[in-house]
């Protein structure tokens, strides 16, 4: 009797926190070995984005090598009306990965109601305040990154100029 108690108590399984499962691939009365995967538990209140930069996008979210902290938002078209949520860029891959280009980035959300795994949302990253910049025509930087500009007795003179980025 003891035994059947025992062997009764090791059927029932436990995780650390509350979920849905997905994926469940045992059946009543099968047999679980050590490493058999049961079933994927997701957590709603954990979710994160993950999200493919290039390299020059990724260079403006770091400082001084570091990635910064950068407000997201994330946008999940629900049959033409949008569910906005807000997140933070917390981490990046630690590879590039085989075939792959640019930099995967994670986005934390604070609130990821009506997202599940697997949907497919777009992402709008806040890049760093640029300071000290003009907004000017792409047709009026020179290949040599030098533009025209009116100096001395209205005259135009040819400066260089700092390109910072392009849109």
């Amino acid at each position: 009797l003891s035994e059947a108690q025992r062997n009764l108590t090791n059927t029932e399984i436990y995780a650390a926190f509350d979920g849905t499962l997905s994926d469940v691939t045992i059946v009543e009365g099968g047999i679980v070995s050590t490493n058999d995967r049961v079933a994927q538990l997701v957590d709603p209140s954990a979710l994160e984005v993950a999200v493919r930069v290039s390299t020059s996008q990724y260079n403006r979210l770091t400082e001084s090598g570091q990635l910064l902290q950068s407000a997201a938002q994330i946008t999940l078209d629900v049959f033409g009306l949008d569910l906005t949520l807000d997140g933070i860029v917390t981490r990046e891959s630690a590879s590039v990965g085989d075939g792959q280009t640019g930099r995967q980035l994670f986005v934390s959300l604070s609130d990821a109601n009506g997202l599940r795994p697997g949907d497919f949302v777009r992402v709008g990253i806040r890049e760093p305040t640029v300071r000290g910049v003009s907004t000017i025509p792409s047709a009026a930087l020179s290949a040599s990154n030098r533009v025209l500009v009116i100096g001395e007795d209205e005259r135009l003179t040819e400066a260089e100029v700092q390109l910072v980025r392009r849109q």
